[in-house]
């Protein structure tokens, strides 16, 4: 086993040097800056309420919905949850079973009203961004390499969308990939590096469950790679062992559990659910890693009539459209260039033409984070579905991982010209032929010029002339990068800000009419756009859909005899369900235009 001394240069740049650093700091304040000016403080789906609510909670001192105490018990009461439908409830106040600890990160941006938690994901952006640099040249990667893989994970690794939104996406990718720089850290010196890489590895599963994965992946690597290792080891379990602790104590006291990770019955349920496609093509797991990370046209119709909504095949292209006209991409299809890591990793490559090769110790860990990763989605099966996304947000931790790998790809001798004049020239030729072409074509160019260009980054690795590679690679990455921003932004992005701005208009014309502590009826969809109201108005939000509003008519005898007031979204809202609900009462209307509101008056 080679010597991490010797196979990595970690110990060189520990430190980035003075000039570079304040660059690369006021380049990251710059961007982040303007991100924070394009946000659209909308809800995108019910996923951002579901985390909401345990902020609310937190506020209040509670891991619960306070606003929910000494109501009768019912499934309508968990109007944030995305599979509410399916919940038990028998008691109140009920809880959010999203992981807890984004409420503690968040807590402090919450006091500064609804729109300060997109904040959180602008910073968590702009940390990844810095880690990834780091990364690079603290394992001997030249500059150039270093802003390559930092500008193919800002702009290239359709991130984007999450550093522009509420949920907990992007801490999620800062958390993992700062718990990935600290754990190459910890190679040198276990204390405190390897501490500090537990709690940051075990704070990330508080934020997304999914990254026990990436957990386990980097302790593994710590056992092969870190000297000495069993002393590195113990310090990662003692700095893993504080978060899950907490974690765990916070969900026996919200959910009578002692333990750190509720949602996996729940994940391990939906994969095996009827409703979904019943099995996989030939191939099994080998299709589902196709669809997923190669083409997602390889993923069949799905059977569940709620899903069926929001997904569907083209007629005229048989292309996946999600959200009513926006392309589902694998994660080359939204990416391209992460072929080129791809196969770096599965090769082991080495140069011996001056490039920047691959450490052994690097190229491990990597190997321990993304193959678990992708073995999980595989097994999961097409049971699993990532919701209303336009891309592949169960990979989005993998991203920066597969820029570090790009970026050390690179040859020394790597100029940065190429790369950007790629990247230009890429971006204009992806509009000018997206633009002379129609809906459905351009949908079918959507899905397969990204594979082309997969294909082509793949050969610029492996098979680049020497004379050239300084020009050649960096050119085919650019190409890479300049078709995924541009696909990224037009489709993915401008899709995401038009749903939130539909969902923000929502919530701006019913906000003047909702008191503090109010009750609101909803229905399914029209239960999103109004979750801020939880932290804003301290309102309750009810979902009558979640039982069919068996329960619906008890609770609001209930809130009127507390003296609540109650409005109902009539949006959406069934016709004879409304009647049931308003029936004895009067009922004033608020609004008549869209989104329409009642307030439903107490019995006389």
């Amino acid at each position: 086993m080679p010597d991490p001394g010797e196979t990595t240069r970690g110990a060189a740049f520990t430190r980035l040097a003075a000039r570079e650093s304040s660059v690369l700091f006021w380049s990251l304040v710059l961007l982040g800056i303007a991100l924070s000016l394009l946000i659209v403080p909308g809800v995108f789906i019910i996923d951002e309420p579901n985390y909401l609510a345990t902020v609310v909670g937190v506020r209040e001192g509670s891991w619960r919905v306070p606003s929910t105490a000494g109501l009768p018990p019912s499934r309508e009461l968990t109007a944030f949850d995305p599979e509410n439908q399916s919940r038990t409830v028998t008691s109140t106040p009920v809880t959010s079973l999203a992981p807890p600890l984004y409420a503690l990160l968040a807590l402090p941006f919450s006091w500064f009203g609804w729109t300060s938690l997109f904040l959180l994901s602008v910073l968590a952006f702009v940390v990844t961004a810095w880690c990834v640099y780091a990364l690079v040249r603290e394992h001997g990667g030249s500059m150039p390499g270093a802003v390559i893989a930092t500008v193919l994970f800002t702009l290239g690794g359709f991130s984007i969308e999450y550093a522009l939104g509420m949920w907990p996406h992007m801490l999620s990718i800062s958390l993992t990939t700062s718990a990935l720089l600290w754990t190459t850290r910890s190679w040198h010196r276990p204390m405190p590096a390897a501490v500090i890489a537990g709690l940051l590895a075990a704070t990330a599963v508080g934020v997304r469950e999914q990254n026990i994965v990436i957990a386990g992946g980097l302790g593994a690597s710590m056992l092969m790679f870190a000297r000495p290792r069993w002393r590195a080891m113990t310090f990662y379990a003692a700095g893993l062992a504080l978060p899950l602790l907490l974690i765990s104590a916070i969900n026996l006291e919200r959910l009578g559990s002692f333990h750190p990770l509720p949602k996996l019955g729940s994940y391990a349920s939906e994969t095996r659910s009827a409703a979904e496609p019943a099995a996989a093509p030939v191939g099994g797991p080998a299709a589902v890693l196709w669809a997923k990370v190669v083409d997602f046209r390889g993923h069949p119709p799905f059977t569940d009539p709620l899903k069926e909504r929001l997904f569907r095949n083209d007629p005229a292209t048989g292309v996946p459209i999600v959200g009513g006209g926006v392309v589902k991409k694998a994660l080359l299809q939204s990416a391209p260039w992460i072929a080129l890591a791809l196969v770096m990793l599965l090769a082991g490559w080495r140069s011996n033409a001056g490039a920047a090769a691959l450490p052994a110790p690097l190229l491990g860990t990597s190997l321990w984070i993304v193959v678990p990763v992708f073995g999980v989605i595989a097994a999961a099966g097409f049971g699993r579905s990532d919701g209303l996304a336009y891309n592949q947000r169960y990979l989005l931790e993998l991203v920066p991982v597969f820029a570090v790998v790009a970026g050390l790809a690179s040859d020394r001798r790597t100029a940065l010209a190429p790369f950007f004049a790629g990247a230009v020239v890429s971006a204009a030729g992806a509009v000018a032929l997206l633009a002379m072409t129609d809906v459905p074509e351009r949908y079918r160019l959507i899905a397969l010029v990204p594979l082309v260009i997969a294909a082509l980054c793949v050969l610029a690795g492996l098979l680049r002339p020497r004379r050239i590679s300084e020009v050649l690679l960096p050119a085919v990455i650019g190409i890479a990068l300049g078709w995924s921003v541009l696909i990224h932004l037009t489709d993915d992005v401008r899709a995401s800000r038009e749903r939130r701005t539909a969902h923000d208009d929502v919530l701006r014309a019913i906000d003047p009419h909702i008191p503090e502590g109010a009750a609101l009826f909803t229905y399914w969809g029209g239960r999103d756009a109004l979750g801020p109201l939880m932290l804003t108005k301290d309102a309750l939000l009810i979902d009558a859909w979640a039982d069919q509003g068996a329960d619906a008519v008890r609770l609001r005898n209930a809130l009127h005899a507390r003296g609540q007031r109650v409005f109902v979204r009539v949006d959406g809202f069934p016709l004879p369900l409304l009647s049931e609900l308003s029936q004895g009462c009067d009922t004033l209307r608020l609004r008549d235009a869209f989104p329409q509101l009642i307030e439903i008056l107490p019995p006389s």
